[in-house]
């Protein structure tokens, strides 16, 4: 052992010790620093993936639910099953697209995507929803079904033979149903200067059968009755003078579908309105002086008819049923129930004509489109 000059031990040279433990402590503290450096930058990371995928699921089904708003528009203007519409929605991004799988069913698909143009922070979503008609199960017994008193004439006629509408995609016409259906006894139809029933045409030219007079048959239509209809339509309030009916176009040339007198155009020329099939409630008396429509026609009070009106589809009056000078033509059916049991009266030139193929397609378009009870919704990614 060495000693000082005074006999204690020397101590030993402990040179660069604290520099080691320096160097130790920095490793340390570096490698804490780097951990939390690299769990802070994952859980941002992750954060930013979770705030894209939540924000692309909520602009795909933001676009989703803006389709479902126009699917009943745009189903119409699908021409045939397999056929599908891109739509752009108005707000919040995203694309989305209708697709027709048969008559009754359409898939509504949308997708969008969030997090910008970094792929480690971008995130795609897609979804679906498939929609079925829910078709009210009107049952037209003849062209026209009434439970009161009914006088018919002049030019006017009524005719039971399946009729298809010209320019329409129908199928080979159906039997031929009665011309007036009434509850019996049968002493409630009354002829005015049609030669005693030669302005009716059907088989027969006129039933009596028992279902005319029940409530049933006006205003119940399988699962789907009056009110629920009432709930669908387009809202016109009763006892505003004549109504002048017609199709009518944006600037941009889509169908005014938003115009409480535009009920489609069926005549068929080729303009934007012509798979436009409302349902229509007219709240009170409804007098109509002109010009054309199609669809599901709905009248709370009495229905007046003149000026030569078109309509295409079923027509269910509560009140009863006029028809004056150049009178109205109706392809489809009409039922009046004659709650008040009023005279209804067909008289000027009026026609009647039933056509399965008119009922058959505007209550096919006209329906609400309902997602299915199960699987209705898929989210796709």
């Amino acid at each position: 052992m060495s000693l000082t000059p005074t006999g204690r031990p020397l101590a030993r040279n402990r040179d660069g010790f604290a520099l080691l433990l320096a160097l130790g402590a920095i490793v340390v503290i570096s490698a804490l620093v780097a951990g939390s450096f690299m769990i802070s930058t994952r859980d941002v990371r992750t954060a930013r993936v979770s705030a894209s995928r939540e924000s692309a699921q909520l602009r795909a089904e933001n676009a989703l639910f803006q389709l479902r708003e126009n699917a009943q528009t745009q189903a119409s203007a699908l021409p045939s099953i397999g056929s599908t519409i891109r739509w752009t929605p108005t707000y919040g991004g995203g694309d989305a697209w209708i697709t027709k799988l048969s008559d009754n069913m359409f898939l509504l698909t949308s997708d969008a995507t969030s997090g910008g143009n970094l792929a480690s922070n971008s995130a795609k979503s897609r979804v679906s929803m498939l929609l079925v008609r829910n078709m009210p199960q009107m049952e037209f017994l003849g062209a026209l079904t009434v439970r009161g008193a009914t006088q018919i004439g002049g030019s006017s006629f009524i005719n039971g033979h399946d009729t298809n509408p010209d320019g329409w995609a129908c199928p080979t016409p159906g039997a031929t149903k009665p011309g007036v259906v009434t509850p019996p006894p049968g002493n409630n139809i009354t002829y005015s200067g049609c030669n005693a029933g030669q302005c009716i045409d059907g088989n027969p030219d006129v039933l009596q059968d028992t279902r005319a007079s029940d409530n049933a048959t006006y205003f119940q239509y399988g699962s789907t009755g009056w009110n629920d209809l009432k709930l669908l339509a387009k809202k016109i309030p009763g006892n505003i003078g004549a109504m002048y009916v017609a199709p009518t176009t944006r600037a941009d040339g889509t169908c005014k579908s938003d115009d409480l007198l535009n009920w489609g155009d069926p005549l068929r020329v080729g303009g934007p309105c012509e798979g436009y099939f409302p349902i229509i409630y007219v709240d009170g008396d409804a007098k109509i002086n002109r010009l054309r429509g199609q669809g599901v026609l709905l009248v709370e009070g009495d229905l007046e008819v003149q000026g030569g009106y078109e309509f295409y589809g079923p027509v269910i009056v509560k009140g009863r049923l006029k028809t004056t000078g150049t009178g109205g033509h109706f392809t489809g059916g009409v039922m009046a129930a004659n709650v008040d049991l009023e005279q209804n009266q067909v008289l000027g030139n009026a026609v009647i004509s039933y056509s399965s193929c008119a009922l058959a397609t505007a209550l096919r378009n006209s329906a609400a489109l309902t997602p299915v009870r199960q699987r209705g919704w898929a989210d796709l990614y």
